[in-house]
């Protein structure tokens, strides 16, 4: 049994309204995420009519990420307070996306949150990934990383700053 994937063959016979909790620790890799440190987490998996419904408690992972600034590669903590999402026997009817739709695993009674899990933590990337609020990013015509290497390009260059002309008015 994968470590993402959860018997919930026990909850079948009891019925609507059962629950079962489950903790794991996810080291191998999920498709998109680049984990640095196993996934860890909890899951709550209870039984209604006719599906299941998984809440994904207090997960928390790191992944590598590139700074939009200097391109440097950096570690980034992701951390999911709750997410949930409902298992079902049968697809539904009347569905808009299919892709939306989670399924239980009939044959094993299973359900494998892989895929949920991997679309919560994708939704916790921050927008603009930089490593550090201090990083200036990268020199626009030597390259280098301000503050980091020595680069004189920004203090000579009056040309590229659009405020510049102002100067001339404080004198």
């Amino acid at each position: 049994m994968k470590s993402l994937t959860f018997d919930i063959s026990s909850l079948m016979v009891k019925g609507p309204g059962a629950s079962i909790a489950y903790s794991f620790e996810c080291g191998e890799t999920i498709e998109g995420i680049n984990s640095t440190k196993p996934i860890i987490g909890k899951v709550t998996i209870m039984m209604a009519e006719k599906a299941v419904n998984v809440e994904v408690t207090k997960t928390y992972t790191t992944v590598e990420m590139i700074c939009a600034k200097c391109l440097e590669h950096f570690d980034q903590k992701i951390e999911i307070d709750t997410c949930e999402r409902m298992y079902y026997l049968n697809a539904p009817r009347d569905i808009n996306d299919p892709s939306d739709v989670f399924l239980i695993n009939k044959k094993y009674l299973t359900v494998d949150i892989s895929e949920m899990l991997r679309q919560e933590l994708i939704l916790h990337f921050p927008v603009i990934s930089v490593c550090s609020p201090k990083c200036k990013g990268i020199c626009q015509k030597c390259g280098n990383i301000i503050g980091e290497n020595k680069c004189d390009c920004q203090d000579n260059d009056e040309q590229n700053k659009p405020l510049a002309k102002l100067k001339s008015l404080l004198k």
